[in-house]
């Protein structure tokens, strides 16, 4: 888990070292993604097999050629970001806002990014584990953004409540805390231990989406 809070310096002196956390759209190996959607389709619309078959033609002025691809995913879909607009109930998103309006849409945290000093807690390596135990949980965190490597960030169905992904309402409905799911946390894992330190400077913002329940996001740690 990767938390970055609301307080503090991350970076220090020396050389810096970014670590991108996304993973990667259209992998030959797959993404996780959530069982009622489908995984991200790449397509390259223009390539040099393309000019090889005379399908295009050379720019004539220089003679060179370009590529172009189309890709096509879900919002939340790969690493991404879910907005304050995601989930709701009694009619009403976070702080009182109408269900009907978009005023909590992933745009507005593309507008400023998310900026701060992040702790990544690799508590399952710490324990000589892959995972944590069942029923371990942190408490008294001043967290604006949750990130796991995990589709859903919490159990589908909670083994404390008995109802499908309440940390999801909690969050984002109740406490306008961020969720950042499937990020590619292994290798930023690998790096913080390396130098021994687990706390960054966290660098991340969405793909502009007016409206957008969610957004694709390439999020960078810079130690």
């Amino acid at each position: 888990m990767c938390f970055p809070t609301s307080g503090g310096r991350s970076s220090r002196e020396g050389p810096l070292a970014a670590v991108s956390n996304g993973a990667p759209v259209g992998d030959p190996g797959g993404n996780p993604v959530w069982p009622t959607r489908s995984g991200a389709d790449h397509h390259m619309l223009r390539d040099k097999e393309h000019f090889e078959a005379e399908k295009v033609a050379q720019e004539p002025y220089g003679r060179w050629e370009s590529s172009d691809g189309r890709v096509y995913l879900y919002t939340h879909r790969a690493t991404h970001g879910d907005s304050l607009a995601h989930v709701w109930y009694d009619d009403e998103l976070y702080n009182g806002i109408d269900t009907a309006t978009t005023t909590s849409g992933i745009e507005h945290v593309a507008d400023h990014g998310v900026v701060g000093r992040g702790v990544l807690l690799n508590v399952a390596g710490y324990q000589g584990g892959d995972h944590l135990a069942a029923g371990e949980r942190f408490n008294e965190l001043e967290i604006p953004l949750l990130r796991t490597d995990t589709v859903t960030a919490e159990q589908t169905i909670s083994e404390t409540t008995g109802t499908r992904l309440p940390l999801h309402r909690v969050l984002l409905r109740d406490l306008s805390v961020l969720i950042s799911k499937m990020d590619r946390l292994g290798d930023l894992a690998a790096a913080c231990a390396a130098v021994g330190r687990y706390e960054f400077l966290y660098v991340a913002a969405p793909l502009h989406v007016m409206g957008g329940s969610g957004g694709p996001v390439n999020p960078v740690a810079v130690k």
